[in-house]
């Protein structure tokens, strides 16, 4: 009968891990501490084989006696914490920490942690923890963010990248204590975790992170990237070689993660235009008024997820995106949608998204399904007001002003009215007649994209539905009193 000991200050957590045991494993006796003096009595009482701790449980001076009972006692220690922070990975680490889970978890991964250690002491193959040990703190913090003229001794850095930052201190744990042939030293940054090789054996040291990735992935379901800096040339500074090093992790933002990357020289990136271009601008209003999901997806697809070495710069892609994102924020103001607190939620995290995705496969897909919502909902906006042939008509020429062939009679039968009728008809509701009506939406759209774009003035009057530039700038100055250039250079100062 293996005995095991929870001790969390949280009453739920500790009753509820006690009967997940007890329950799953017929040879474990679980016993529950709140408390720091319950937990003391029952360390000595049971003199447990696992405790299962909450990392507050050694935060304050009244924690030393249990801590002391933990050092003498040496159980296998898996320690939960809800703080993912360096200052929590080293606590562990000098506790002898075997696991270390971040709140919230899945309950299957306790589980499978504690079978794992189950199936260790079965067969004998299960360590002690290692004592705490005052070892001299070689990692060279100062030496890798500040830049030196001093050059160094070759020497192999590389990357260890989670998916979610949260597992950092687990993978920091992770790595202290698996079986290098040449223990590197571990920096724990923010985002990843850096660690220096003084051999150079390149090949071996590839071996063994393939090797360590395999076993990460047994043990983690979040996703792990390596890269490995080749280029170790004497001469270079640290601080160089982790420059070089971190470029070479964002690549992960085109190839993913769970794989091994070996780079024997600086990453390049490739310069792209993050701008639409006039034509590309054009293109998306085209797509957008015509609700085309199926070309947008096409588009989307070819511009972002056919990149090949050399990439471009991750932080190009994203102004690009976000270039296409004001194309569709243009989109829902005219139809209203940012009144709409579920869709403009939806923009809120698509923009998140575009500026923190760490994966462009995926903020592409969530761009696909976010213009999707977009275009259904105008579409809904349109069939509402369907029944009403006034409104009918005014939507059809809010939507349509582009479209040089649109006129009464066009408006009559799409509302299946006599065009004299609804001429009168229109007229009286809307205080207007149909061409000073199109007109002014005309002006209106025309006034939005001089500011909004680059577009010459012919490709507005075109975009706009008028038959040429001259006639366009008549009209346009008679609504608003305005040459068309005059009124983008006073609405840009």
């Amino acid at each position: 009968m293996y005995k095991v000991l929870i001790a969390s200050r949280d009453a739920f957590d500790a009753k509820g891990i006690q009967w997940l045991l007890g329950s799953s494993f017929p040879n474990i006796k679980a016993e529950a501490a709140v408390d720091l003096t319950a937990a003391c009595q029952l360390m000595e009482q049971l003199g447990p084989s696992l405790l299962i701790v909450e990392m507050d449980f050694f935060s304050d001076k009244q924690s030393e006696s249990f801590f002391k009972a933990v050092k003498i006692m040496k159980p296998t220690i898996i320690a939960l914490t809800v703080e993912p922070t360096f200052e929590a990975a080293q606590k562990a680490i000098h506790l002898g920490v075997k696991k270390l889970f971040v709140k919230p978890f899945p309950p299957q991964d306790l589980m499978k942690s504690v079978q794992m250690f189950l199936k260790d002491w079965e067969t004998g193959d299960a360590l002690l923890p290692t004592e705490s040990k005052k070892e001299k703190n070689e990692a060279p913090y100062e030496k890798l963010f500040l830049p030196s003229s001093h050059s160094f001794v070759p020497q192999v850095l590389s990357a260890f990248k989670p998916e979610k930052r949260e597992v950092l201190p687990s993978l920091y744990i992770f790595l202290q204590q698996y079986h290098f042939l040449h223990k590197p030293i571990l920096i724990l940054l923010e985002e990843m975790i850096i660690a220096i090789f003084k051999k150079t054996e390149e090949h071996q040291i590839d071996q063994t992170c393939k090797k360590l990735l395999s076993d990460w992935h047994e043990i983690e379901q979040t996703s792990l990237s390596i890269m490995i800096n080749g280029n170790h040339h004497a001469g270079k500074s640290l601080h160089q070689q982790y420059t070089e090093t971190k470029k070479m992790v964002d690549i992960t933002f085109f190839v993913g993660y769970k794989s091994v990357l070996f780079f024997s020289k600086p990453l390049q990136w490739k310069f792209i235009d993050p701008f639409l271009t006039p034509q590309e601008q054009r293109l998306w209003i085209s797509f957008l008024n015509e609700g085309d999901k199926k070309e947008i997806r096409s588009w989307l697809y070819r511009e972002f997820l056919q990149f090949r070495d050399p990439y471009p710069d991750p932080s190009l892609l994203r102004i690009r995106l976000t270039s296409i994102l004001a194309q569709l924020r243009r989109h829902m103001k005219t139809y209203h949608l940012d009144h709409h607190q579920e869709y403009e939620d939806a923009y809120l995290q698509m923009f998140e998204a575009i500026l923190y995705g760490s994966l462009i496969y995926r903020i592409v897909q969530q761009l696909i399904d976010f213009t999707s919502k977009i275009i259904d909902a105008v579409q809904q906006a349109h069939y509402a007001y369907s029944f009403d042939i006034i409104e009918k008509s005014l939507r059809f020429i809010e939507t349509n002003y582009w479209n040089k062939q649109i006129d009464l009679q066009t408006l009559a039968k799409l509302v299946d009215r006599n065009p004299s009728y609804f001429s009168q008809l229109f007229a009286k509701k809307v205080g207007k007649k149909f061409r000073q009506k199109l007109n002014e939406i005309r002006v209106k759209e025309a006034q939005k994209l001089l500011v909004e774009t680059d577009l010459s003035i012919k490709e507005i009057a075109a975009l706009t539905g008028f038959q040429n530039q001259q006639y366009f700038s008549r009209i346009f100055h008679h609504y608003t009193g305005q040459a068309p250039r005059q009124y983008r250079s006073s609405q840009l100062q």
